[in-house]
């Protein structure tokens, strides 16, 4: 996770009537227990894109980067669909242990 201003922008996904209260209610779950990314790393990493000569499709950021990356890469679109439904606290925590590898409590 990279430390922006995001989640204080969305707002209006904080009322419990939001369909996207839910999922919103999930990310700040993990984030706040995670360490962020500065912005100032990923600035790091934009100006090594613009002047190497050895360009790549993807750059990867952060602690957390590689195991969202690999996790994204194992899922099925079922899979994908499935992530969204509604679920507990701790089934969504369970979800992300299991692909991704990383412990968010």
């Amino acid at each position: 996770m990279v430390l922006t201003s995001i989640f204080n922008k969305a707002t209006r996904y904080t009322d419990a009537a939001s369909p996207y209260y839910d999922h919103r209610r999930r990310q700040l779950l993990h984030y706040e227990k995670v360490t962020p990314t500065l912005p100032q790393a990923v600035a790091k990493v934009i100006a090594h894109a613009i002047a190497t000569d050895c360009a790549r499709l993807r750059y990867l950021v952060g602690a957390d980067a590689g195991a969202l990356v690999r996790g994204r890469i194992a899922l099925s679109d079922q899979e994908v669909i499935e992530d969204a439904r509604t679920m507990t606290d701790i089934e969504h925590i369970e979800m992300i242990r299991r692909r991704y590898g990383i412990d968010p409590s």
